[in-house]
Protein backbone atom coordinates (compact mmCIF):
# COMPACT_ATOMS: atom_id res chain seq x y z
CA UNK A 1 0.00 0.00 0.00
CA UNK A 2 2.87 2.38 0.80
CA UNK A 3 4.42 1.62 -2.60
CA UNK A 4 1.12 2.35 -4.35
CA UNK A 5 0.73 5.55 -2.32
CA UNK A 6 4.17 6.80 -3.39
CA UNK A 7 3.18 6.38 -7.04
CA UNK A 8 0.65 9.18 -6.53
CA UNK A 9 2.38 11.36 -3.95
CA UNK A 10 5.86 11.49 -5.49
CA UNK A 11 6.07 9.81 -8.91
CA UNK A 12 3.03 11.50 -10.46
CA UNK A 13 3.96 14.95 -9.12
CA UNK A 14 7.54 14.52 -10.36
CA UNK A 15 6.39 13.56 -13.86
CA UNK A 16 4.24 16.68 -14.22
CA UNK A 17 6.91 19.12 -12.98
CA UNK A 18 9.70 17.50 -15.03
CA UNK A 19 7.62 17.50 -18.22
CA UNK A 20 6.98 21.23 -17.82
CA UNK A 21 10.70 21.86 -17.27
CA UNK A 22 11.72 19.82 -20.33
CA UNK A 23 9.23 21.60 -22.62
CA UNK A 24 10.25 25.10 -21.46
CA UNK A 25 14.01 24.42 -21.61
CA UNK A 26 13.80 22.75 -25.04
CA UNK A 27 11.82 25.69 -26.44
CA UNK A 28 14.49 28.07 -25.12
CA UNK A 29 17.36 25.99 -26.56
CA UNK A 30 15.73 25.75 -30.00
CA UNK A 31 15.24 29.52 -30.01
CA UNK A 32 18.95 30.01 -29.25
CA UNK A 33 20.38 27.43 -31.70
CA UNK A 34 18.61 24.47 -33.27
CA UNK A 35 21.94 22.93 -34.36
CA UNK A 36 23.35 22.63 -30.83
CA UNK A 37 19.92 21.52 -29.57
CA UNK A 38 19.96 18.65 -32.09
CA UNK A 39 23.40 17.56 -30.84
CA UNK A 40 22.19 17.70 -27.26
CA UNK A 41 19.18 15.50 -28.08
CA UNK A 42 21.32 12.80 -29.73
CA UNK A 43 22.27 11.49 -26.30
CA UNK A 44 18.68 11.26 -25.01
CA UNK A 45 18.08 7.71 -26.41
CA UNK A 46 21.18 6.60 -24.49
CA UNK A 47 19.44 7.85 -21.33
CA UNK A 48 16.15 6.10 -22.06
CA UNK A 49 17.31 2.67 -23.28
CA UNK A 50 18.95 1.59 -19.99
CA UNK A 51 15.83 2.61 -18.08
CA UNK A 52 13.71 -0.09 -19.70
CA UNK A 53 16.13 -2.89 -18.87
CA UNK A 54 16.85 -1.67 -15.36
CA UNK A 55 13.11 -1.10 -14.79
CA UNK A 56 12.33 -4.76 -15.45
CA UNK A 57 15.17 -5.88 -13.20
CA UNK A 58 14.18 -3.57 -10.35
CA UNK A 59 10.52 -4.62 -10.66
CA UNK A 60 11.54 -8.25 -10.11
CA UNK A 61 13.83 -7.33 -7.23
CA UNK A 62 11.10 -5.18 -5.65
CA UNK A 63 8.56 -8.01 -5.80
CA UNK A 64 11.01 -10.46 -4.25
CA UNK A 65 11.97 -7.89 -1.62
CA UNK A 66 8.32 -7.39 -0.65
CA UNK A 67 7.81 -11.16 -0.39
CA UNK A 68 10.90 -11.61 1.79
CA UNK A 69 9.93 -8.70 4.04
CA UNK A 70 6.43 -10.17 4.40
CA UNK A 71 7.88 -13.57 5.33
CA UNK A 72 10.18 -11.96 7.90
CA UNK A 73 7.30 -9.93 9.37
CA UNK A 74 5.07 -13.02 9.55
CA UNK A 75 7.76 -14.97 11.35
CA UNK A 76 8.28 -12.17 13.87
CA UNK A 77 4.53 -11.99 14.52
CA UNK A 78 4.13 -15.75 14.92
CA UNK A 79 7.27 -16.63 16.85
CA UNK A 80 7.96 -13.55 18.96
CA UNK A 81 4.50 -12.71 20.28
CA UNK A 82 3.51 -13.88 23.77
CA UNK A 83 2.20 -17.32 22.75
CA UNK A 84 4.99 -17.99 20.26
CA UNK A 85 7.76 -16.90 22.63
CA UNK A 86 6.26 -19.10 25.35
CA UNK A 87 6.45 -22.17 23.11
CA UNK A 88 10.04 -21.34 22.15
CA UNK A 89 10.99 -21.16 25.83
CA UNK A 90 9.03 -24.26 26.88
CA UNK A 91 10.45 -26.51 24.20
CA UNK A 92 13.97 -25.11 24.35
CA UNK A 93 14.63 -24.16 20.74
CA UNK A 94 15.73 -20.49 20.87
CA UNK A 95 18.98 -21.31 19.04
CA UNK A 96 17.10 -22.82 16.11
CA UNK A 97 14.70 -19.89 16.00
CA UNK A 98 17.62 -17.46 16.14
CA UNK A 99 19.36 -19.23 13.25
CA UNK A 100 16.21 -19.33 11.11
CA UNK A 101 15.42 -15.67 11.80
CA UNK A 102 19.01 -14.70 10.96
CA UNK A 103 18.74 -16.59 7.65
CA UNK A 104 15.54 -14.76 6.70
CA UNK A 105 17.06 -11.44 7.74
CA UNK A 106 20.11 -12.22 5.57
CA UNK A 107 17.86 -12.77 2.55
CA UNK A 108 16.12 -9.43 3.18
CA UNK A 109 19.51 -7.72 3.52
CA UNK A 110 20.89 -9.26 0.33
CA UNK A 111 17.87 -8.35 -1.80
CA UNK A 112 18.11 -4.80 -0.42
CA UNK A 113 21.79 -4.57 -1.40
CA UNK A 114 21.08 -5.92 -4.89
CA UNK A 115 18.26 -3.43 -5.38
CA UNK A 116 20.41 -0.52 -4.16
CA UNK A 117 23.38 -1.53 -6.35
CA UNK A 118 21.19 -1.85 -9.46
CA UNK A 119 19.80 1.63 -8.81
CA UNK A 120 23.26 3.15 -8.23
CA UNK A 121 24.74 1.63 -11.38
CA UNK A 122 21.77 2.95 -13.34
CA UNK A 123 22.17 6.49 -11.99
CA UNK A 124 25.93 6.38 -12.58
CA UNK A 125 25.31 5.43 -16.22
CA UNK A 126 22.83 8.28 -16.59
CA UNK A 127 25.36 10.70 -15.11
CA UNK A 128 28.02 9.52 -17.54
CA UNK A 129 25.67 10.03 -20.50
CA UNK A 130 24.84 13.55 -19.33
CA UNK A 131 28.55 14.38 -19.03
CA UNK A 132 29.15 13.03 -22.55
CA UNK A 133 26.35 15.21 -23.89
CA UNK A 134 27.81 18.29 -22.20
CA UNK A 135 31.20 17.59 -23.79
CA UNK A 136 29.59 17.22 -27.23
CA UNK A 137 27.72 20.51 -26.85
CA UNK A 138 30.89 22.32 -25.82
CA UNK A 139 32.76 20.78 -28.76
CA UNK A 140 30.15 21.54 -31.43
CA UNK A 141 29.26 24.89 -29.86
CA UNK A 142 32.94 25.88 -29.71
CA UNK A 143 33.38 25.18 -33.43
CA UNK A 144 30.24 27.20 -34.22
CA UNK A 145 31.43 30.03 -31.99
CA UNK A 146 34.82 30.14 -33.82
CA UNK A 147 32.97 30.23 -37.15
CA UNK A 148 30.79 33.05 -35.82
CA UNK A 149 27.53 31.11 -36.15
CA UNK A 150 26.78 31.50 -32.44
CA UNK A 151 28.10 33.86 -29.83
CA UNK A 152 30.09 32.92 -26.75
CA UNK A 153 27.14 34.10 -24.67
CA UNK A 154 24.81 31.66 -26.47
CA UNK A 155 27.25 28.81 -25.82
CA UNK A 156 27.46 29.68 -22.12
CA UNK A 157 23.64 29.87 -21.96
CA UNK A 158 23.46 26.42 -23.56
CA UNK A 159 25.85 25.00 -21.00
CA UNK A 160 23.60 26.37 -18.23
CA UNK A 161 20.42 25.06 -19.91
CA UNK A 162 21.88 21.56 -20.31
CA UNK A 163 21.77 21.07 -16.56
CA UNK A 164 18.14 22.18 -16.59
CA UNK A 165 17.41 19.71 -19.42
CA UNK A 166 19.23 16.54 -18.43
CA UNK A 167 18.13 16.69 -14.80
CA UNK A 168 14.41 16.38 -15.70
CA UNK A 169 15.17 13.99 -18.59
CA UNK A 170 17.12 11.73 -16.23
CA UNK A 171 14.26 11.90 -13.73
CA UNK A 172 11.73 11.09 -16.47
CA UNK A 173 13.82 8.14 -17.64
CA UNK A 174 13.78 6.93 -14.05
CA UNK A 175 9.97 7.24 -14.00
CA UNK A 176 9.73 3.94 -15.85
CA UNK A 177 11.72 2.33 -13.05
CA UNK A 178 9.45 3.95 -10.44
CA UNK A 179 6.28 3.03 -12.34
CA UNK A 180 7.30 -0.60 -12.84
CA UNK A 181 8.18 -0.81 -9.16
CA UNK A 182 4.85 0.80 -8.23
CA UNK A 183 3.00 -1.64 -10.51
CA UNK A 184 4.32 -4.47 -8.33
CA UNK A 185 2.66 -2.75 -5.36
CA UNK A 186 -0.60 -2.23 -7.24
CA UNK A 187 -0.57 -5.84 -8.38
CA UNK A 188 -0.21 -7.09 -4.81
CA UNK A 189 -2.88 -4.72 -3.48
CA UNK A 190 -5.45 -5.61 -6.14
CA UNK A 191 -4.75 -9.31 -5.65
CA UNK A 192 -6.28 -8.88 -2.22
CA UNK A 193 -9.01 -6.38 -3.18
CA UNK A 194 -10.22 -8.58 -6.05
CA UNK A 195 -10.53 -11.67 -3.84
CA UNK A 196 -14.27 -12.35 -3.57
CA UNK A 197 -15.62 -13.42 -0.16
CA UNK A 198 -17.36 -16.80 -0.15
CA UNK A 199 -20.17 -15.71 2.17
CA UNK A 200 -22.18 -12.79 0.78
CA UNK A 201 -25.77 -11.56 1.11
CA UNK A 202 -28.20 -12.84 -1.50
CA UNK A 203 -29.84 -10.16 -3.71
CA UNK A 204 -33.23 -10.94 -2.13
CA UNK A 205 -31.93 -11.30 1.46
CA UNK A 206 -34.38 -10.52 4.27
CA UNK A 207 -34.16 -9.81 8.01
CA UNK A 208 -34.87 -12.46 10.62
CA UNK A 209 -38.35 -12.26 12.15
CA UNK A 210 -38.72 -10.96 15.69
CA UNK A 211 -39.33 -13.19 18.68
CA UNK A 212 -37.89 -16.51 19.89
CA UNK A 213 -36.44 -18.46 16.96
CA UNK A 214 -35.66 -22.12 16.54
CA UNK A 215 -32.52 -23.51 14.89
CA UNK A 216 -32.67 -26.37 12.40
CA UNK A 217 -30.00 -28.23 10.46
CA UNK A 218 -31.28 -30.36 7.60
CA UNK A 219 -28.89 -33.00 6.18
CA UNK A 220 -25.93 -30.62 6.49
CA UNK A 221 -22.64 -31.67 4.93
CA UNK A 222 -19.50 -29.57 5.01
CA UNK A 223 -15.94 -29.64 3.69
CA UNK A 224 -13.50 -26.89 4.60
CA UNK A 225 -12.50 -24.91 1.49
CA UNK A 226 -8.95 -25.15 0.23
CA UNK A 227 -6.44 -22.32 0.53
CA UNK A 228 -6.91 -21.44 -3.15
CA UNK A 229 -10.61 -20.80 -2.52
CA UNK A 230 -10.37 -18.54 0.52
CA UNK A 231 -6.97 -16.89 0.25
CA UNK A 232 -4.05 -16.16 -2.06
CA UNK A 233 -1.17 -18.60 -2.24
CA UNK A 234 1.19 -15.64 -2.72
CA UNK A 235 0.15 -14.42 0.73
CA UNK A 236 0.13 -17.82 2.40
CA UNK A 237 3.79 -18.55 1.68
CA UNK A 238 3.01 -22.21 1.22
CA UNK A 239 1.08 -24.51 -1.09
CA UNK A 240 -2.23 -26.01 -0.15
CA UNK A 241 -4.86 -24.84 2.30
CA UNK A 242 -5.71 -25.33 5.94
CA UNK A 243 -8.87 -25.20 7.92
CA UNK A 244 -9.73 -21.82 9.48
CA UNK A 245 -8.60 -20.59 12.85
CA UNK A 246 -12.13 -20.83 14.24
CA UNK A 247 -11.70 -24.59 14.41
CA UNK A 248 -8.07 -24.92 15.45
CA UNK A 249 -8.84 -27.76 17.84
CA UNK A 250 -10.71 -29.67 15.17
CA UNK A 251 -8.27 -29.25 12.33
CA UNK A 252 -5.45 -30.55 14.53
CA UNK A 253 -7.22 -33.85 15.08
CA UNK A 254 -9.80 -33.87 12.28
CA UNK A 255 -9.66 -34.76 8.59
CA UNK A 256 -7.66 -32.84 5.99
CA UNK A 257 -9.15 -29.77 4.31
CA UNK A 258 -10.44 -31.77 1.31
CA UNK A 259 -12.40 -34.31 3.41
CA UNK A 260 -15.87 -33.91 4.86
CA UNK A 261 -16.08 -32.66 8.43
CA UNK A 262 -19.87 -32.91 8.70
CA UNK A 263 -21.76 -35.77 7.03
CA UNK A 264 -25.53 -35.45 6.85
CA UNK A 265 -26.19 -33.76 10.21
CA UNK A 266 -29.87 -33.08 11.02
CA UNK A 267 -31.14 -31.59 14.27
CA UNK A 268 -33.67 -29.11 15.59
CA UNK A 269 -33.49 -26.89 18.68
CA UNK A 270 -36.77 -25.29 19.75
CA UNK A 271 -36.83 -21.81 21.33
CA UNK A 272 -36.00 -21.95 25.03
CA UNK A 273 -34.36 -25.38 24.82
CA UNK A 274 -30.68 -26.27 25.27
CA UNK A 275 -28.77 -28.76 23.15
CA UNK A 276 -25.34 -30.13 24.08
CA UNK A 277 -23.07 -31.57 21.40
CA UNK A 278 -20.62 -34.07 22.90
CA UNK A 279 -17.78 -35.67 21.01
CA UNK A 280 -14.01 -36.01 20.70
CA UNK A 281 -11.80 -33.27 19.34
CA UNK A 282 -12.23 -33.07 15.60
CA UNK A 283 -15.78 -34.40 15.55
CA UNK A 284 -17.16 -31.14 14.16
CA UNK A 285 -18.70 -29.41 17.18
CA UNK A 286 -17.17 -25.97 16.55
CA UNK A 287 -17.86 -26.33 12.84
CA UNK A 288 -21.58 -26.73 13.56
CA UNK A 289 -21.58 -23.44 15.48
CA UNK A 290 -19.91 -21.70 12.52
CA UNK A 291 -22.70 -23.00 10.30
CA UNK A 292 -25.36 -21.34 12.51
CA UNK A 293 -23.43 -18.04 12.58
CA UNK A 294 -22.83 -18.43 8.82
CA UNK A 295 -19.09 -18.05 8.93
CA UNK A 296 -19.29 -20.76 6.29
CA UNK A 297 -22.09 -22.09 4.11
CA UNK A 298 -22.71 -25.84 4.11
CA UNK A 299 -21.45 -27.85 1.16
CA UNK A 300 -24.87 -29.52 1.05
CA UNK A 301 -28.04 -29.30 3.11
CA UNK A 302 -29.69 -26.34 4.79
CA UNK A 303 -29.30 -24.35 8.02
CA UNK A 304 -32.48 -22.56 9.12
CA UNK A 305 -33.19 -20.03 11.86
CA UNK A 306 -36.80 -19.15 12.48
CA UNK A 307 -37.69 -21.27 9.44
CA UNK A 308 -35.50 -19.16 7.12
CA UNK A 309 -32.48 -20.50 5.25
CA UNK A 310 -29.55 -18.46 6.65
CA UNK A 311 -28.33 -17.95 3.07
CA UNK A 312 -31.43 -15.81 2.49
CA UNK A 313 -30.93 -13.75 5.68
CA UNK A 314 -28.98 -10.48 5.79
CA UNK A 315 -25.74 -11.04 7.65
CA UNK A 316 -26.26 -7.92 9.79
CA UNK A 317 -29.63 -9.29 10.94
CA UNK A 318 -28.18 -12.77 11.52
CA UNK A 319 -25.23 -11.55 13.59
CA UNK A 320 -27.56 -9.30 15.57
CA UNK A 321 -29.59 -12.33 16.62
CA UNK A 322 -26.95 -15.06 16.95
CA UNK A 323 -24.42 -14.86 19.76
CA UNK A 324 -21.35 -17.10 19.89
CA UNK A 325 -19.15 -17.64 22.93
CA UNK A 326 -15.79 -18.64 21.52
CA UNK A 327 -13.40 -21.13 23.07
CA UNK A 328 -10.67 -18.54 23.58
CA UNK A 329 -11.49 -15.13 25.06
CA UNK A 330 -9.90 -12.33 23.07
CA UNK A 331 -9.60 -8.81 24.48
CA UNK A 332 -8.97 -5.78 22.30
CA UNK A 333 -6.41 -3.26 23.53
CA UNK A 334 -9.16 -0.90 24.69
CA UNK A 335 -11.24 -0.14 27.78
CA UNK A 336 -13.13 -2.90 29.61
CA UNK A 337 -16.39 -1.19 28.69
CA UNK A 338 -15.50 -1.15 24.97
CA UNK A 339 -14.76 -4.87 25.10
CA UNK A 340 -17.99 -5.68 26.95
CA UNK A 341 -20.18 -3.62 24.61
CA UNK A 342 -18.36 -4.54 21.40
CA UNK A 343 -21.32 -6.46 19.94
CA UNK A 344 -23.84 -3.84 21.03
CA UNK A 345 -22.22 -0.42 21.65
CA UNK A 346 -25.52 1.18 22.71
CA UNK A 347 -26.02 -1.27 25.61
Amino acid sequence: VIGAQQAFTSTLAGVVSNLISVVVVLATMVALSWQITLVALLVVPLLLLPARRVGRRLAGLSRRGMELNAELGNRMTERFNVAGALLVKLFGSPEREDAEFAERARQVREIGVRTAMSSRVFFAALGAMASLATALVYGVGGVLAIEGTVTIGTLVAFAALLGRLYGPVTALSNVQVDVMTALVSFERVFEVLDLEPQVIDAPDAVDLPAGPLGVELDAVRFTYPSGQQVSLLSLEGRSGGTAPDAADDERSAGPPADEEVLRGISLRVEPGRMLALVGPSGAGKTTLSTMVARLYDPTAGTVRIGGLDVRRVRQSSLHGAVGVVTQDAHLFHDTIRSNLTYARPEA
